[in-house]
């Protein structure tokens, strides 16, 4: 048990250690709730720009096109920024619980930090 404990304590120190040191740096951000039961994009100062109500959501995507992917447990749905559901997954007699999705038909450039091809 000493041994496992120390072990641990060695692969986690240097993660204590990451955090950012330029207090000027911020970044605008897409996030989902989880227990708060949305999605939202907050501001570099922590303002909700825009928020979508999702049943315990897991993970969120923006799109090329400007729409917001997520996953939530009832399934996954794509959001425009005016809030119109486009295209919703729900398929409960196979998928019992929705964590994590990735589209696999759009192409994207992930060095310009789009993450889907």
């Amino acid at each position: 048990m000493k041994r496992f404990l120390f072990l641990a304590a060695l692969l986690l120190s240097p993660l204590a250690s990451l955090r950012a040191t330029d207090s000027s740096i911020s970044h605008r951000v897409l996030c989902t709730d989880y227990k708060g039961n949305r999605v939202a994009i907050l501001s570099a100062n922590g303002d909700i720009e825009w928020e979508f109500p999702a049943k315990t959501p897991q993970d969120c995507w923006m799109l090329p096109n400007g729409n917001v992917l997520f996953s939530q447990i009832t399934g996954a749905a794509e959001v425009t920024p005016d809030k119109k559901v486009v295209w919703e997954f729900a398929d409960h007699a196979r998928f019992k619980t929705t964590c994590q999705m990735q589209i696999l038909d759009v192409p994207a450039d992930a060095t310009k930090g789009e993450v889907f091809r």
